[in-house]
Formats: C-alpha cells, structure tokens, sequence
C-alpha cells in the first residue's frame, strides 16, 4: 500500500491550502489504465455517488486544453491507493485488478484525492477507537497507516468522529490473524461493523460539502453516530437545515 503525499489529512484548515482543493469544486481526471466495462461503470458509479450527494463535479481532462493537474487512474499491480489532494501536476490513482469490482474502494480512493486522509488518523481518534498495535503485522510501512495527523495544517471541521466513514478502516485491518484478532476496538457505542460502509456516509458529505460548497462550520456540537448513516439521508433540505442552525452570526 502506498502512503498518500502528506500534504494534510481529514480536511484542509486555512487559505494557505487551497491550493490543494480543486477549483470550482471540479475534479479533473483521465482514464489511464486498461479497465473492463464492469470496472469502469463502477469508477464511473462512484464519481456520481460525489456529484448525487455534494457539489463536487467530475469532468473528463481536456489534453487540447493543456489542463496540467488532473487525476490520473490506472490499475498497475501495485495496490489501491490515492495521493491526497489536488497537486500541481498529477494526482494518482491505482485500481489494481479486484479494486474496482464495488462503488467502495474507488469511493474511497476519490475522497482521497479531494484531500482528506483516513477517519481513524484523526487527533481525536483516541476517544472512539482503541488501536492494538500487538495484533497487526510487524511492519512499520503498515502500522504508519494508524499514525495521527499534523494539527497544524489539519481540520475536522467541527465535524464528529464517524466510525461507519468510507474512510475509516474495518475492525481487523493489517491483523496478523483476520479471522481472530481485531487491530481496532469501538471505544463507544456501535452498532454493527466499523469500516464497513459501501459508500459515503451523512458525515462524508457533510465534510465535503463544508470543505468545498459553502455549508457552514457546524457551531453547535452534531452528535456522535451510534450507526452507519447514508448519504442519501443528506439531502438539499437537510444541508438548508444545517444553514439555518448553525450560523455563527445567531440570524440563522
């Protein structure tokens, strides 16, 4: 597994990383590995899971345009992974064979390029999971994906910590026995499994569209999820229903 470009994880926090978004909320991207019809139909499934549910916009790159930041998606035999973030040239994809036969890893892999990191690497992380370093494989280039981020270029925009995330790993992650050992425990209240979202939560896009369209910084604290929430219970009503609760300016 490749370790994204550590530029900054879960969200980006000030003006100085806007660069590091996609301008106009449009991520520009190329088709660059050999993909079967099926795996394309879920590439292209779970771009439309972002535009279904936030104002993110995929668009095809234009090479006549000389567009020189895009993503690049391609499925070498070298894992599934995403640099995180927009660069200023290409940002990478891989969809190795088996990576794209759901909406869920190539859901996963965009987010990262939109720029956020792993659930389970927030400074918070402590207060709802408790992580078993003696479970997993000793392999420091896979125990690193449990590290916490930097503060200083990092936010979660007031959002709570969601366990159901499709960025957060499952329970068993790098275990050294699967089947046995979990490498990670729920320190509160869940029900079902951890990681096991098939594709965008409530919380996803409430952070992406905060990050990218304009929903305000929650003021109030939203409460923890007990359960995985889909994205489909995030809808234009709701994301007006946020505006009107939460503006810092007390007219809302």
């Amino acid at each position: 597994m490749r370790l994204p470009r550590p530029r900054f994880a879960n969200a980006l926090a000030g003006s100085s990383d806007a660069p590091y978004r996609w301008p106009n909320a449009t991520v520009v991207y190329s088709i660059d590995g050999s993909f079967n019809s099926s795996e394309l139909g879920f590439i292209n499934g779970a771009m439309r899971e972002f535009e279904r549910y936030t104002c993110v916009r995929f668009r095809r790159r234009r090479q006549d345009a000389g567009e020189m930041a895009y993503v690049s998606i391609d499925n070498t035999d070298a894992g599934c992974w995403s640099d995180v973030g927009r660069g200023s040239g290409r940002t990478f994809v891989n969809l190795q064979p088996g990576c794209a036969n759901s909406l869920t890893t190539p859901v996963h892999e965009l987010m990262h390029t939109l720029g956020f990191y792993h659930e389970h690497n927030r400074l918070d992380r402590d207060q709802y999971v408790t992580v078993l370093y003696g479970n997993m494989i000793h392999d420091d280039s896979l125990q690193s994906n449990f590290e916490l981020v930097n503060p200083a270029n990092t936010t979660t925009f007031n959002v709570p910590y969601d366990l159901g995330s499709i960025m957060h790993y499952k329970r068993n992650a790098f275990s050294l026995r699967p089947s046995e050992l979990d490498t990670m425990h729920p320190r509160v209240r869940w029900e079902g499994e951890i990681g096991q979202g098939q594709t965008l939560t409530w919380y996803d896009a409430l952070l992406i569209n905060i990050m990218y369209c304009e929903v305000p910084v929650p003021v109030e604290p939203l409460p923890v999820p007990s359960r995985w929430i889909p994205a489909k219970a995030y809808g234009i009503k709701d994301r007006f229903r946020i505006r009107r609760m939460h503006r810092a300016d007390g007219k809302g």
